[in-house]
């Protein structure tokens, strides 16, 4: 019996998720794509918190990136960067991008 779309995205998450963990020193980053917007968090998965979040719908992003996804994209890592600096996460990311493949 072949898995519905849902299913077979929930089974990709569980494979992922078992093997990544985010803690403090090194946050996970989740990465989430709709059709238009695109969502980053930094979690820690010990405490449970998310340590910071930036998305495509904040008033400079979204002014500043008419168009394509990409330019998006490049805007959002330097305003994640930014807000990591203020709050001295300065260690590499864990990088998960849920089911979906990211593609430019």
């Amino acid at each position: 019996m072949s898995l519905t779309k849902l299913e077979r995205r929930i089974r990709i998450k569980h494979r992922i998720r078992k093997h990544v963990s985010g803690i403090a020193q090194r946050p996970r980053m989740s990465v989430f794509r709709s059709n238009k917007q695109i969502y980053v968090q930094l979690i820690d998965d010990l405490a449970g918190n998310t340590l910071a979040a930036v998305s495509s719908t904040l008033k400079e992003i979204a002014k500043a990136s008419k168009g394509k996804k990409l330019n998006r994209l490049n805007l959002l890592v330097r305003k994640l960067q930014k807000l990591a600096c203020k709050k001295v996460l300065v260690k590499l990311f864990l990088i998960v991008t849920d089911t979906f493949i990211m593609e430019g």
